[in-house]
């Protein structure tokens, strides 16, 4: 009998660290999708075909990017998923990074650009605005705090 249930033990935690190693994996190409320019959309795509299912792990992202990922190419990737499936609990990271490019730098002259292209430009700007009324009541609520002319025209969008 104890040979039994140690043989039951076993088998259990095999097929649990089979299965925590895929989902490791899984998550691990996950981010590796969202911070590649080729294979965001995509990655946005299932991401929102899953539902809520993957809040929580890219919340832990916006916390505590991946080191194995480049965090500018995974922040456009976040803002984007967080926008496409209007997640108020991400509200405080997009306003924090209201003014980062998606291009890890500076984008010329964005604000004599459409809407859509000043939405892309900056990731967040666009998630803002697809989340809706809570985010707009969040970004004037940070506004006075925002320190450089760049950040606040970039709320102001």
């Amino acid at each position: 009998m104890k040979v039994k249930a140690l043989w039951t033990i076993a088998l259990a935690a095999l097929v649990l660290g089979t299965v925590a190693f895929r989902s490791e994996a899984s998550d691990r190409a996950l981010a590796t999708a969202l911070s590649n320019d080729a294979t965001e959309e995509s990655a946005v795509a299932s991401i929102a075909a899953s539902g809520r299912a993957k809040i929580r792990l890219l919340l832990s992202w916006a916390t505590k990017p991946p080191g194995y990922v480049p965090q500018c190419g995974l922040f456009g990737g976040l803002a984007d998923a967080f926008g496409e499936l209007k997640v108020k609990e991400a509200v405080p990271y997009l306003v924090k990074n209201i003014g980062v490019y998606r291009s890890c730098g500076v984008s010329l002259a964005p604000w004599l650009k459409a809407p859509s292209v000043i939405q892309w430009n900056l990731p967040a700007v666009g998630a803002l605005v697809k989340v809706g009324p809570d985010a707009s009541r969040a970004v004037m609520a940070a506004f006075s705090a925002m320190e450089s002319e760049e950040v606040r025209r970039a709320a102001c969008s």
